[in-house]
């Protein structure tokens, strides 16, 4: 192996740091679909409403993937994983106050 290619061991810790950060994202998206009921109950709305959120996720994927492919290749692994986890962060942290908010104003935080 050249020194060009040689393997270093940071980077399986950024690699699991990426993974880490992707299960994460799914886990707290993954966390409605076992508790669509109590939610819409807890929310006053109906389930498909709650189930929503999840398509939401997809459709927004889609717009916000290549300012993400852009900024991978512009600021580099560390910079963009940082930005995404911190979204990650970020998004679970309006569910929580979602969660504290008054009664009606609970699930408009959430969208």
């Amino acid at each position: 192996m050249t020194a060009e290619n040689r393997l270093h061991p940071l980077r399986f810790a950024v690699a699991s740091g990426v993974f880490f950060a992707n299960v994460n994202s799914a886990i707290l998206w993954a966390t409605y679909a076992a508790v669509t009921p109590t939610a819409a109950r807890f929310y006053g709305c109906s389930e498909w409403t709650i189930n929503q959120l999840s398509l939401y996720v997809t459709l927004v994927f889609l717009p916000f993937a290549y300012p993400a492919m852009w900024v991978l290749d512009s600021w580099g692994l560390r910079s963009a994983t940082l930005i995404g986890t911190w979204g990650a962060v970020l998004g679970a942290l309006i569910r929580y106050l979602s969660y504290l908010a008054p009664e009606k104003g609970r699930l408009p935080m959430l969208f």
